[in-house]
């Protein structure tokens, strides 16, 4: 249900696809996005910021998140992207598991193995990526924390040669073990060239997974959250040009705003919809409803 995304050039651009296959720009989100440009150069200068992009669904989260990628892709950043899937699917550690287990793939054997080297606990996680396994230990408590500090250990060595970014999607559907991970991920990585960018739901039921974490990260001040606001009526009419072509009826513009409330994944859906339809006709050089 989120828009597409794929480079657009060695840079490390995106470009952002609707339903539709056009490429979209972003609109309304100038002031959060410098908030987060500004924690990427806070990464760079060895800080180990958070950000937490909250906000209802369809509200532009994973879109800003994927801009935010862009950005740190062009500022030579390795981007450890995961995503948690519904709760009723999940897997233990399954962001980690993608985010780190992508990134290794993208190795070559010898990258790969001096990257991992010493740090045979992983191969619970990552099987034939990572060379050995640990003896087992009688507290899992311990296999556990053993488990994590392996995880940590392996950002700090690719932080040596390049900063990072840690992103997890739909942070709220997390399972508890990638949950307890996170946590410890943003302790254990402040001071480093690391930014951990989280994004998550903001109604209380969804946020229930995370919400000891947060509280913990708010209390320590090491969390900058952004809440995503629904756009406005003339954003949405950005929007509605952006993806028409064209400018669009006072009708048309009515319907969206009505329909979709300010949320940019409903009005962009909604406009797909209409003009696959064939519900849509220019009239007077503007789109309206047919």
């Amino acid at each position: 249900s989120y828009p597409e995304a794929e480079p657009t050039n060695a840079g490390g651009g995106r470009r952002v696809l609707s339903a539709s296959g056009e490429a979209m720009k972003l609109v309304g989100r100038g002031a959060e996005l410098g908030k987060i440009a500004a924690a990427l150069r806070e990464a760079l200068g060895g800080a180990g910021p958070v950000v937490g992009l909250a906000g209802e669904p369809g509200i532009g989260k994973t879109r800003l998140a994927l801009e935010t990628i862009g950005l740190a892709e062009q500022r030579g950043f390795v981007v450890l992207a995961g995503r948690a899937p519904v709760r009723e699917m999940a897997v233990a550690y399954a962001p980690i598991l993608e985010a780190v287990g992508d990134h290794l793939r993208s190795l070559d054997s010898v990258a790969r193995t001096a990257l991992t080297h010493g740090l045979s606990e992983l191969g619970v996680l990552l099987g034939s990526l990572v060379g050995g396994r640990p003896e087992p230990l009688a507290d899992p408590a311990l296999e556990q924390a053993r488990l994590f500090e392996a995880v940590a250990r392996l950002v700090e060595r690719v932080q040596d040669t390049a900063p990072v970014l840690v992103f997890v999607d739909d942070a709220h559907e997390a399972d508890a073990a990638s949950v307890s991970l996170l946590a410890y991920l943003c302790r254990r990585l402040r001071g480093q060239r690391v930014l951990t960018l989280l994004t998550y739901r903001s109604d209380p039921d969804s946020l229930r997974p995370l919400r000891e974490v947060l509280t913990s990260l708010r209390r320590q001040k090491a969390l900058q959250e952004i809440t995503l606001e629904p756009l406005t009526r003339a954003q949405l009419a950005e929007i509605a040009e952006d993806q028409l072509g064209g400018p669009v009826s006072d009708a048309l513009l009515d319907t969206l705003d009505a329909r979709a409330g300010g949320i940019p994944l409903f009005a962009e859906t909604l406009l797909d919809g209409l003009r696959e339809g064939g519900q849509l006709r220019q009239s007077a050089g503007r789109w309206a409803l047919a």
